[in-house]
């Protein structure tokens, strides 16, 4: 992953195209909105890599896939879910 910044940019991005609140992806990731907001902002990293895997595939079974290259991300929306 890139910085914090960047990372928390494209969580508070997918979960506003999902239209889900903070509290909604925190229960479903397990950690709590306070943790979830100081990612969102890049205050803090995930707590746990098994977290940002978690997030991906939630993100992913809603039809939102995020992937990273070398220098960027790359979103792709299924319009079908």
């Amino acid at each position: 992953m890139k910085s914090n910044n960047e990372m928390g940019f494209i969580v508070r991005g997918v979960r506003s195209l999902l239209g889900m609140n903070q509290g909604d992806l925190a229960d479903a990731l397990n950690i709590t909105r306070s943790t979830l907001c100081k990612v969102e902002n890049g205050d803090r990293k995930w707590v746990r890599i098994d977290t940002v895997g978690k997030a991906l595939d939630l993100f992913q079974t809603k039809g939102v896939g995020v992937y990273e290259s070398e220098d960027h991300y790359v979103i792709l929306v299924n319009k079908q879910k």
